[in-house]
């Protein structure tokens, strides 16, 4: 009877302190599957290289995935990633209304993109009249 080898699933990550990487890296070993790092990039326009030239798969949203690249939840059949928070920071001294507004929009402009992701029906997209 011949045993059955399972192959380790290649990997293309960020750097070690990468919250995606982290959370994927938990997961597997959580579940059991085994996995190995095939590529690490300091960049995500390296890690998109990686990706595209078929080195391995990666946890990521899907925001400014390139083309040639898709985002598939259920490959592998591979366990889910946490909800991870967006938190968007401002230095404490700066308090003026031009930036309060810029705030503001940005806030508003991520959880939009962030909802069209998540949920594609309920995505938002400015019409002219």
């Amino acid at each position: 009877m011949r045993k059955r080898i399972k192959r380790s699933l290649p990997l293309a990550v960020l750097g070690p302190q990468c919250a995606f990487r982290k959370a994927a890296v938990q997961r597997l070993e959580a579940a059991g599957i085994p996995y190995r790092i095939a590529a690490t990039s300091p960049s995500l326009d390296g890690l998109w290289a990686a990706l595209q030239g078929g080195l391995g798969i990666t946890a990521r949203t899907a925001l400014q995935l390139p083309t040639p690249l898709v985002a598939n939840k259920s490959v592998h059949r591979l366990p889910g990633l946490p909800i991870f928070p967006v938190v968007l920071h401002r230095g404490p001294n700066v308090a003026t209304p031009a930036v309060d507004a810029l705030h503001s929009l940005l806030g508003m402009a991520t959880q939009d993109a962030l909802a069209g992701l998540t949920h594609p029906q309920r995505s938002r997209i400015p019409r002219k009249a």
